[in-house]
C-alpha cells in the first residue's frame, strides 16, 4: 500500500468508525500506524474497531478503487501540525510561488507503466512561462531537471504541506493528485493507460487519460509496452494547453 492508500484510508475511517477509536488492518492482521495518521486521536493500533484497509469481495481482497462505482475522496481530519511546514516555508522563503512536479514515481514492479517521459520539455515551457518549479526529493542524488529546484524532504508529512503551499501540481497519478485534492491544491494529474480518472480521479483536477480500448491496464507485475507506449504520446505541449485553459498561469 501506498501514501495515497494512507490519506483514503483517513476518509474511510471517518464513514465507519461512528465515533470508536479505530484499529488499521490489512486482511485482518493489525498494521503499524503510518506516518500520515499519527496525530489523528481515533487511529490506534489498540482501538475498539478493526477496519481494513483492502475490500472483500467476490472471496477476494481488493483495493477499493478495483470495484465498481468507486469514488476516491479526501478526508475532512486535520492531518497536519505547524512543526510539519518548516520545508514549505523555506521553499516559500525562495520562491513566494512555486509550481511542484512530481516526476518521480514509486519504485515498484508497475511504475515503468506509469512514467511520463517528457518533465524536462514540461520544465523548460513552464520556465519560460514564469513558473518557479519545485521537485521534492528523498535523496540527494536524484536526476535533475533543469530550470527545477530540489528539496529534499525528510518525511511524508513535509511533503504533504509543500503540497498545500503549491499554487500548482503537476503529477502521475498517486500521492501527490489524491494529496492535491485533500489540500485542495489546482493539480494537472497524467494517467496514460495504466490506470484512470474514472476509477482515481477528481472532477476539479485535470486529467489526462488516454482513452482506449487498452484503458484502464492495471498492469502490476510486468512491464505494459501498450500504457508506455501511450505515455510517450502524452506530450509537454497537452500539460501545458491544460493549464493554460484553466487559467492556472
Amino acid at each position: 500500500m501506498g501514501w495515497g492508500d494512507d490519506l483514503l484510508y483517513i476518509h474511510k475511517c471517518e464513514q465507519q468508525r461512528q465515533g470508536k477509536t479505530v484499529r488499521p488492518t490489512r486482511k485482518t492482521r493489525p498494521r503499524q500506524l503510518s506516518a500520515l495518521w499519527k496525530n489523528i486521536s481515533w487511529i490506534d493500533t489498540q482501538g475498539e474497531l478493526d477496519i481494513d484497509e483492502l475490500e472483500h469481495t467476490n472471496n477476494k481482497w481488493a483495493r477499493a478503487y478495483h470495484l465498481n462505482n468507486y469514488t476516491p475522496t479526501p478526508p475532512q481530519t486535520q492531518i497536519l501540525k505547524q512543526s510539519d511546514y518548516n520545508l514549505a516555508q523555506h521553499i516559500q522563503s525562495k520562491h513566494k510561488e512555486y509550481t511542484l512536479i512530481c516526476p518521480d514515481v514509486k519504485e515498484t514492479h508497475h511504475d515503468v507503466n506509469k512514467t511520463w517521459y517528457h518533465w524536462q520539455d514540461l520544465c523548460n515551457i513552464l520556465s519560460q512561462r514564469g513558473h518557479n518549479i519545485v521537485r521534492l526529493t528523498h535523496r540527494e542524488h536524484s536526476k535533475r531537471y533543469k530550470n527545477a529546484t530540489d528539496y529534499v524532504t525528510a518525511n511524508i508529512r513535509q511533503s504533504l504541506a509543500v503540497v498545500d503551499r503549491a499554487n500548482l501540481v503537476i503529477t502521475t497519478d498517486g500521492f501527490w493528485h489524491h494529496a492535491s485534492a485533500y489540500t485542495k491544491t489546482d493539480c494537472v494529474t497524467i494517467y496514460g493507460s495504466c490506470t484512470s480518472d474514472k476509477d482515481l480521479g477528481y472532477s476539479e483536477q485535470a486529467n489526462i487519460t488516454t482513452r482506449d480500448e487498452h484503458s484502464p491496464c492495471y498492469t502490476i507485475h510486468k512491464k505494459c509496452n501498450k500504457c508506455v507506449e501511450n505515455m510517450w504520446n502524452i506530450r509537454a505541449k497537452q500539460v501545458i494547453d491544460e493549464i493554460v485553459n484553466r487559467g492556472w498561469g
